[in-house]
């Protein structure tokens, strides 16, 4: 499912969280992958300055449960075609 920041990628960063794009790769997953930055330039909206009280393993704790009923949907719509 696109937009969901999940650890665990080859390289130990996360995916980016920008919907649809599941190829890309980050240390931050409040932050864009490099390949998004580019490609969309000014257009996309700075999230502001990370709190200091959350880690990018809270972060993308926190993305994986807003995500998480888009995800079940994706998945029962597969199963079901």
């Amino acid at each position: 499912m696109g937009g969901c920041s999940e650890p665990g990628t080859p390289d130990g960063g996360y995916r980016c969280p920008l919907p649809g794009h599941r190829e890309g790769v980050t240390d931050d997953p409040a932050v864009p992958c490099k390949d998004c930055l580019r490609e969309f330039g000014t257009i996309l909206r700075p999230a502001g300055t990370p709190s200091p009280q959350r880690s990018p393993e809270d972060t993308a704790r926190l993305l994986a449960e807003r995500d998480a009923s888009v995800r079940a949907a994706y998945d029962a719509q597969r199963r079901a075609s």
